[in-house]
């Protein structure tokens, strides 16, 4: 489905915060083999919170692409979920939805769950759906440098990964433990070094793209392309 985003607010995408799930906790006896790296989902819902309320601005856009919740007793599931909305700062413009959602999309009937959603966004064209595009294709779609492809489920600290289109972008809460800024997604014919810097360093690249007006990822693209053209000189 397509939707509307304005471009002259932020946007962020979000996949899988899988409130209350025990088994993403390092505590839980039985927790998966790559879990995150909380002790409790006490601990676990705090972070999520907090740091998606440091991101995000009262009026920003949010695309959430499913999984809210895991866990949660089917009488509760309503008022954690407004509870949970409530506490979120920003905008949710869509709502996708997950493979775990079917119970909470039958305890608020009144939002819209969205299977797909696709847009415009300061001159690129974005796909997003919850599972990936190599176990859910789209089709009649021509990979260009405009074209930009985002899914959650994945539950992996990788950011992206290859399908036939060329490069996606995993959203899952695991890849980042933020929400991702759609201007610093990949399209498909880019691909993410996926390295760790210390924080002053991405501080440091981050002050200067701000103070040059850019987004981050196109800032060190900039950097890139002329320290490559240094170096052929």
């Amino acid at each position: 489905m397509k939707i509307n985003v304005d471009d002259q607010k932020k946007l962020w995408i979000v996949s899988d915060t899988h409130f209350n799930h025990k088994k993403l906790c390092t505590s839980y006896p039985d927790h998966f083999d790559a879990p995150r790296k909380y002790a409790t989902i006490e601990e676990m819902n705090h972070d999520i919170v907090t740091r998606w309320n440091a991101t995000v601005g009262k009026n920003d856009q949010v695309i959430m692409l499913g999984d809210w919740f895991m866990g949660t007793p089917f009488n509760e599931l309503r008022d954690r979920f407004l509870a949970a909305r409530k506490a979120l700062n920003g905008n949710i413009i869509a709502y996708v939805a997950g493979n775990h959602d079917e119970k909470l999309m039958k305890v608020a009937p009144e939002l819209t769950w969205l299977d797909r959603v696709e847009f415009e966004y300061h001159g690129r064209h974005y796909i997003c759906q919850h599972r990936d595009f190599i176990e859910l294709p789209v089709r009649g779609v021509t990979p260009t440098p405009e074209l930009v492809l985002v899914h959650g489920h994945t539950h992996s600290f990788e950011k992206t990964s290859q399908c036939s289109l060329g490069t996606q972008n995993n959203v899952c809460w695991e890849a980042r433990y933020d929400l991702a800024n759609a201007d610093d997604l990949c399209s498909v014919t880019e691909e993410l070094i996926n390295v760790e810097l210390e924080d002053e360093i991405l501080e440091s690249l981050a002050s200067k793209a701000k103070e040059n007006g850019v987004p981050l990822a196109n800032f060190v693209k900039s950097l890139l392309e002329k320290a490559i053209k240094e170096q052929k000189n």
